[in-house]
């Protein structure tokens, strides 16, 4: 008799454990599309700043890369 509970208990037990693997598959294919879609977000943003800053005027540039710095009068040696 209890070798045969056992033996049906091993069973539910080995069905759950099955039923346990196939829904953290499920899991991992899940979030390995969410993390292609954060990469794929991530390729539309960079080309998107590559055109901007690739179309920025000439002009533009001297605001950037000139930054303006606090302006003090020279010292005087007394």
């Amino acid at each position: 008799m209890w070798n045969r509970a056992d033996g049906e208990f091993r069973v539910q037990f080995l069905a759950l454990k099955c039923e346990w693997m196939e829904a953290l598959w499920e899991q991992n294919a899940i979030l390995a599309r969410a993390v292609q879609a954060m990469d794929d977000d991530y390729c539309v943003l960079d080309t998107i700043l590559a055109l901007v800053v690739s179309f920025v005027l000439p002009s533009a540039w001297l605001l950037i890369v000139v930054l303006p710095t606090p302006w003090q009068p020279p010292a005087t040696q007394q």
